[in-house]
Formats: structure tokens, C-alpha cells, sequence
């Protein structure tokens, strides 16, 4: 029964005729009883555990005693302490969090180098992203996924920069510049790029000399340059178009066995607040518990004003719900054929387009699948040859 003194710890009177009976009664009932003193031959003082506190005053009343606190515990006087600043408290929070998000709030967009109506668009996309006076960093993509969204979706612009200057967001835009066409190109045929069977051929310059239907070879004059005839004979630069059908063979192949992972659109997002090296949990308690197998990520916002840098942070962590399945073959002959498809697609101009598509031969063995594919295409098969003077 030496001193007890924890943080839990509380000191306790007893008063009464009977109060050794009382003080044996708890001991009897294990009570733990610390620093027993005796004030005079009706009162005695001991310190024990705040939780034993309930029982010890039926055990006191049984006997005839009475009770009170002489000193409360530590963490009974924390709790009056920190309910007396409760105010206080709370108006730091209220001024941290207020600081923290003018910090993190966008308060100027400054755009260079683009055209007003280029400008004006880059505006319009930015605005639906989120990027605008008033917004929030913390729910706007970061640096490089908004600098790859915004080359994607504006058109005529080569690059665009981007610098984040504490509240500011400033792009640096080159647009597109297009060389002038030359009214009177040089002197030149317009010969076959490679083998196909012309679709549609239209002379703006010079003079056709191949037709619908018929099957020309790699370097077979399309159009001529020369016009006109004998003496009067000139040589222009040829120009027009000419579509023909081509044909493709790729051959692709793909593991037998795969597994595919899918996101199911499910999610959950866990809010906190770190200062000092201490997590204090906003919302989403048990959101990382949510789902058997997800995908994490992770942003940290830091609170930051006047070039300085403070030990408190806003944490988003968002858990996508992430599903595992084997795929049958099947579904690996479909995704191979989709492999070819792009395989091809990648290969071809732009302005070009697959007319038809057939499978040439199929072949799932030694764990892998293997395809050839034929690809029926009409693109554009003209090449300039320059016409050479005394030709």
C-alpha cells in the first residue's frame, strides 16, 4: 500500500464511526488502496483509482460511512481545464483551418502567349477543371496531370506550360504556327507511295493519268506535272488527291493466362488533419477497411503562406475498389484482336481509315494466343517527285 500516484489517481475522505471497518471492507473487496493517513479518529485519507470509485462508495455507505473527494485526478483536472478553454480551443482550430484554406485557394490565373479567342477557350476548360479565382487547389488534378488534360483537349496550341506560384497559377501557351502554302509549288509529279488499287484520284494541278479501279505499284506516276501538249507543253507542280485501297498483314500475340484488374466506380475517402506530427481523423474513419482489394491514392496539401512553410497538412486518401478476374480465352482472342487494332491504327496517317478487317488465322497453344489479321484500308497514296529541269 505505498503511494499511488498516477495520472488516474484520486484522493478520498471517509468520515464515520466506522471507517477502519470501511477501509477493510475494500481492501477485502481488492480495492487498491494507496497512502492510507488517518486525519483523526473519525476520518481517514487514501488515494485510489478513479474507476474504483463507484464501488467504493457502496462499500463506505454499507458500513455506515461517508465519502467525498479531497482531491481530484489529473485527468479529472485536464477535463475542467480543457472544458474552461473549450472557446479558446476551438477559435485556434477555427483560425488554423481558415488559414489553411486561404492558403490553399486560387487567387489569380494569369495565361500568356495565347490569342484572345485561344485564351478565352483554355478559360472555359480551366473553369471546368476547377482552375479559377475562388477554387480550391486540393480539389483541382495536379501540375502534370492538368498540364497533359489541357494539351489533349485545346487544340492549336504546341505546348503548354504551367507554374504554380503559391496562390497563382500561371500558363505559358505557344500555339501553333503553320507554315504558309506556297501558291506555285516547284515543278513535280505526284507518283504511288506503295502498292494499292486507286478509289478516287482528283487532279487540282497537272493531268491524271491512271483511273478509277486500277492497280498501281510503289512509284507509278498518279498525276502528271506536264500539261499541254507539244511545243506549248509546261511544267507545273502537280497537285490534287488520290485515295486508294491498301492492304495489311499483322500478326499479334498475347499470354494465354491473364488477369485482368477493373475498377468498380466504388470508393472511399479519408479526411485528416496533421499538426506537428499528430493525425487528428476528419471524416472516413474506417474507409482503408472498406473494401478487400483497392487501389490507394494519396494527396497532401501543406499549409503554407508568405514563402513559409507550417507544420500542419490536409491528407485526402481516396480507396478504389479494385476487382481481380481470369480472363478465358475467349476474352484473350477479343483482347488480342483489340491489340491489333490499335497496333494498326498507330501505324496509320490519321486522315486514313480501315475498311475492313478479317482474321487470317488463329493460334492458342504453348500459352500463348496468336492472331494474323488482314486490314482492307483507304488512305491517301501520293508522293511528290520533283520534276527535273531538261526531263
Amino acid at each position: 500500500m505505498g503511494e499511488h500516484k498516477g495520472w488516474r489517481s484520486v484522493r478520498i475522505r471517509v468520515a464515520g464511526e466506522r471507517v477502519e471497518d470501511a477501509v477493510n471492507e475494500c481492501i477485502r473487496c481488492s480495492l487498491v488502496l494507496a497512502d492510507i493517513k488517518r486525519i483523526d479518529s473519525r476520518c481517514v485519507e487514501f488515494s485510489t483509482t478513479s474507476s474504483s470509485l463507484s464501488m467504493l462508495e457502496k462499500l463506505v455507505n454499507n458500513v455506515g460511512c461517508d465519502m467525498e473527494v479531497a482531491s481530484p485526478s489529473k485527468a479529472d483536472r485536464m477535463k475542467t481545464v480543457v472544458s474552461r478553454r473549450v472557446g479558446m480551443a476551438a477559435g485556434l482550430g477555427i483560425f488554423v483551418l481558415t488559414l489553411f484554406l486561404l492558403s490553399k485557394m486560387i487567387w489569380n490565373v494569369d495565361i500568356q502567349g495565347a490569342s484572345p479567342p485561344l485564351e478565352k477557350e483554355l478559360e472555359k476548360h480551366l473553369e471546368e477543371m476547377g482552375v479559377k479565382p475562388g477554387g480550391f487547389q486540393f480539389l483541382v488534378p495536379d501540375v502534370d496531370t492538368l498540364q497533359t488534360m489541357l494539351m489533349e483537349e485545346v487544340e492549336g496550341t504546341t505546348w503548354i506550360g504551367l507554374h504554380q506560384h503559391g496562390t497563382s497559377f500561371e500558363f505559358e501557351v505557344a500555339e501553333q504556327s503553320l507554315p504558309d502554302e506556297t501558291d506555285n509549288p516547284s515543278p513535280r509529279h505526284l507518283t504511288a507511295s506503295k502498292t494499292a488499287v486507286i478509289q478516287r484520284i482528283f487532279a487540282e494541278k497537272g493531268k491524271p493519268v491512271v483511273q478509277k479501279n486500277e492497280l498501281v505499284h510503289e512509284g507509278d506516276l498518279l498525276i502528271s506535272g506536264y500539261i499541254g501538249e507539244g511545243e506549248e507543253t509546261e511544267a507545273v507542280g502537280a497537285a490534287g488527291e488520290v485515295w486508294g485501297e491498301t492492304w495489311y498483314k499483322v500478326t499479334v500475340s498475347l499470354p494465354r493466362e491473364r488477369l485482368q484488374e477493373t475498377l468498380t466506380g466504388k470508393e472511399a475517402s479519408t479526411f485528416r488533419l496533421q499538426a506537428f506530427q499528430l493525425n487528428f481523423p476528419i471524416w472516413g474513419f474506417q474507409a482503408d477497411g472498406q473494401f478487400t482489394d483497392h487501389v490507394l491514392n494519396q494527396k497532401e496539401y501543406r499549409l503554407s503562406a508568405w514563402n513559409r512553410s507550417f507544420p500542419f497538412s490536409f491528407h485526402i486518401e481516396k480507396y478504389k475498389e479494385r476487382r481481380t478476374t481470369s480472363q478465358n480465352t475467349k476474352d484473350i482472342i477479343s483482347q488480342t484482336k483489340k491489340a491489333a487494332n490499335t497496333k494498326m491504327n498507330h501505324y496509320l496517317p490519321e486522315d486514313a481509315r480501315i475498311m475492313s478487317e478479317k482474321i487470317l488465322h488463329e493460334d492458342a497453344r504453348n500459352g500463348k494466343v496468336k492472331l494474323v489479321m488482314h486490314y482492307k484500308v483507304l488512305e491517301d497514296i501520293k508522293s511528290e517527285t520533283p520534276i527535273i529541269q531538261g526531263e
